[in-house]
């Protein structure tokens, strides 16, 4: 099985597009061409947050219309450039996106694989939060299968990158995150946005990982308190492939050019 993992698109209608000089949406369409045109075709979105740049229903739209092409069932949370009234009003009836309770919070399963998504948002702010009642409601979904491989998938990382300044708007209370995790040992894999860039580490002793945005990249710069940087890089996808056992993940460049080798 094969998840393709699509995060900070920051979709905006034409014209904030023209304003920002970024072109967030046909970025969107041009990862959604690649995606169709892998073989095999991903089996499902998990979408990671940042759908959209300003919150607003319009470009929920321009987002759903986007990755209409590609037919496959999707799960996502928000980021904190969504909204999540916007969020329950564009995505009314989709299985794939949370729409009861305070927190769009989301669980599903493919091909025996448990995916459990975390609002990890605070409204008005950067940075992101797991409260007391996010976890316990982790706590609840992981103890519902205590025995089937689960991929936990967030917005903000809760760990550090080396960029500063990215690292001061991680997610919030990450030991409180790792206390859950440690008790349910089937979680293989943590997903996270929000950093714009491909980072691969451990937390709480898992495999984690941050996937890129197929729009703009976050400069790489470790020096301590470097500004914040923002660019256009060559895009990438971050694919995971299920085995059955274990989670296999790559990166696939968007732009890239196949050849045939004899």
């Amino acid at each position: 099985m094969l998840i393709a993992q699509i995060t900070d698109t920051h979709v905006t209608t034409p014209e904030v597009a023209v304003e920002t000089g970024i072109d967030a949406l046909g970025a969107l369409r041009r990862c959604v061409e690649h995606l169709g045109a892998l073989s095999p075709r991903p089996d499902l979105l998990l979408v990671t947050g940042d759908l959209v740049d300003r919150g607003d229903v319009e470009s929920y739209r321009l987002f759903r219309k986007a990755l209409a092409p590609l037919g496959l069932p999707m799960l996502a949370i928000p980021g904190n450039h969504d909204s999540r009234e916007a969020m329950r009003e564009a995505f009314a009836g989709h299985a794939g996106v949370g729409t009861d309770g305070p927190f769009l919070n989301i669980a599903g399963e493919t091909g025996g694989l448990r995916l459990i998504g975390l609002d990890t948002t605070i409204p008005g702010r950067i940075e992101g939060l797991l409260c007391d009642e996010r976890l316990d409601w982790l706590d609840a979904r992981l103890s519902e299968a205590p025995q089937q491989p689960a991929l936990v998938f967030m917005h903000h990382p809760p760990f550090e990158t080396g960029l500063t300044r990215m690292d001061g708007w991680r997610c919030g209370n990450g030991d409180g995150l790792a206390r859950v995790l440690v008790r349910h040992r089937q979680v293989v894999h943590v997903l996270c946005g929000h950093v714009h860039r491909a980072v691969d580490t451990t937390f709480a002793g898992i495999p984690a990982s941050i996937g890129p945005s197929p729009s703009h990249a976050v400069g790489f710069n470790l020096e301590q308190g470097a500004e914040l940087t923002v660019g256009i890089e060559p895009p990438l996808v971050r694919l995971l492939y299920w085995t059955g056992k274990r989670l296999v993940s790559h990166l696939s460049p968007i732009d890239g050019v196949q050849r045939r080798v004899s």
